[in-house]
C-alpha cells in the first residue's frame, strides 16, 4: 500500500473509531502510518470490537485488513483476541455471509467474497468514493443487529 493510501485509511479510520463507540464497540488497533514500522505492525490491518444491540454482552474482535485502499474490499475475519487466531470457530457470529467453517466472510464488501463470486465486481461494484472503511464497518454492524443468531459452534 503506498503512502498516501496508508494516509487516508488511518483519516477514515477516525469516522470508524467514531461509529463503534456509538454501537458499544470499539477500534482497538490499526497500523500506525510511520517512517518506521514497528513489530507488531501489519499495515493495512484493524482489530474492532463489535457487538450485536439484541445480545450486547457477545463481544467480537473483528480482523479488517487492506491491501489497497480504498481500491479493493478488505478481509473480514474475527479472532479470539487482538491479534488473536481467526481459525477458532466460536470466535465467529452467526450472522449472513459468515462462514466460520471456511473462516471467512462470503460477502459483496469483502476480498473473499469477490474472489469466491468474481461476477459479484460487475453486480456489485466496490465504492472507491466516501469511506469505504467506515461502510463496510456499517455494514458488518448492520448484519450483527438485523441477522445475530448467537455464536458460531
Amino acid at each position: 500500500m503506498d503512502r498516501m493510501s496508508e494516509l487516508r485509511l488511518a483519516a477514515d479510520a477516525k469516522e470508524v473509531a467514531a461509529f463503534l463507540r456509538g454501537n458499544g464497540g470499539s477500534l482497538i488497533s490499526g497500523w500506525t502510518v510511520r517512517t518506521e514500522p514497528g513489530p507488531d505492525d501489519e499495515p493495512g490491518v484493524y482489530w474492532l470490537k463489535m457487538r450485536p444491540k439484541s445480545v450486547p454482552q457477545d463481544q467480537y474482535v473483528a480482523r479488517v485488513a487492506w491491501t489497497r485502499y480504498p481500491g479493493a474490499p478488505p478481509s473480514v475475519t474475527f479472532a479470539t483476541k487482538v491479534r488473536g487466531r481467526t481459525d477458532v470457530t466460536n470466535a465467529w457470529p452467526s450472522v449472513a455471509g459468515a462462514r466460520p467453517g471456511n473462516f471467512d466472510f462470503c460477502a459483496a464488501f469483502t476480498a473473499e467474497g469477490y474472489k469466491t463470486h468474481p461476477e459479484w465486481a460487475s453486480q456489485h461494484p466496490w465504492p472507491t468514493t466516501g469511506n469505504p472503511f467506515l461502510w463496510v464497518v456499517q455494514v458488518v454492524q448492520g448484519l450483527l443487529d438485523r441477522h445475530y443468531s448467537g455464536r458460531a459452534a
